[in-house]
């Protein structure tokens, strides 16, 4: 997709961090709890909640520890 094909190249003139940005920043949403936001943070995220089911399986005693040497 050419980008510049669907931005206004009057908006590009006036303001081109706001044509190039305008739609992300009028539509994401940066959760409470976090400085940014994006596939990174997902990505992040996901594996904390991995992590700490994990862990809770251990402390349950459900789940054998693995000790790589």
């Amino acid at each position: 997709m050419d980008l510049m094909a669907t931005i206004n190249q009057a908006a590009v003139k006036q303001d081109l961090y706001d044509a190039v940005n305008g739609e992300w920043l009028k539509t994401a949403v940066i959760p409470d709890d976090h400085s940014s936001t994006g596939v990174f943070m997902d990505l992040v995220d996901a594996i904390e909640k991995k992590l700490m089911h994990d862990f809770d399986a251990m402390a349950a005693g459900t789940v054998t520890p693995t000790i790589l040497s």
